[in-house]
């Protein structure tokens, strides 16, 4: 059964307040409305810097960042020093936020949908939100969760069908490649690459 949830874009911001003051870990669905929430609010607020920097801000708290970097890197996880682990998470972090502030820009007023989880185990799910618009027609984001510490984490995303994961991962993959496993070279290339098709 879906959950039918009519949000109006200019509705309360009080999901974006930081983790420590939103209640107790919910169900994946009940989770996934309210990250699926906070991401298209940003898209109504502010300047494009302060959409940027609330969207920003969104992500970091609702996405499991570095589980899904690790992903991304893939079979080259062991070329790659913990500083340069983090050098590809805030650079995946920017792609991603530009896909999705790209993708929810002037999206206007909307219905949002969302489907009861489909449990893979008791602490992995994926959750399918159908965003409704007039402007752009309907969105699919199928979100990946796991669970750790009794909290859901989106682990993967896959939009309208592309699988940003899997997309991601192949990209840096020819890049490690190409460059002969240097990852500094596949980083900063994954980066200016992903900087220009913005």
């Amino acid at each position: 059964m879906r959950k039918y949830i009519r949000i109006l874009l200019f509705s309360s911001l009080t999901l974006l307040l930081p983790q420590s003051l939103l209640a107790q870990p919910s169900a994946a669905d009940d989770f996934i409305n309210e990250a699926s929430s906070a991401l298209l609010e940003t898209s109504s607020i502010g300047d494009a810097d302060e959409r940027l920097t609330r969207l920003s801000s969104a992500i970091d708290q609702y996405f499991d960042l570095s589980l899904v970097a690790l992903g991304v890197v893939g079979n080259h996880r062991d070329a790659l020093s913990a500083e340069q682990m983090l050098e590809f998470e805030v650079e995946f972090q920017k792609a991603l936020v530009g896909l999705m502030f790209a993708a929810l820009e002037e999206i206007g007023s909307y219905e949002l949908l969302v489907e009861e989880p489909r449990m893979r185990d008791e602490n992995r799910a994926q959750v399918l939100a159908l965003i409704e618009t007039a402007s752009q027609g309907d969105l699919e984001f199928l979100f990946s969760l796991v669970r750790s510490e009794n909290a859901w984490n989106v682990a993967n995303l896959i939009i309208s069908g592309v699988n940003l994961g899997l997309t991601y991962r192949n990209q840096f993959n020819e890049l490690m490649l190409s460059n002969e496993g240097n990852a500094d070279l596949a980083i900063t290339a994954w980066a200016e690459t992903l900087s220009t098709a913005r």
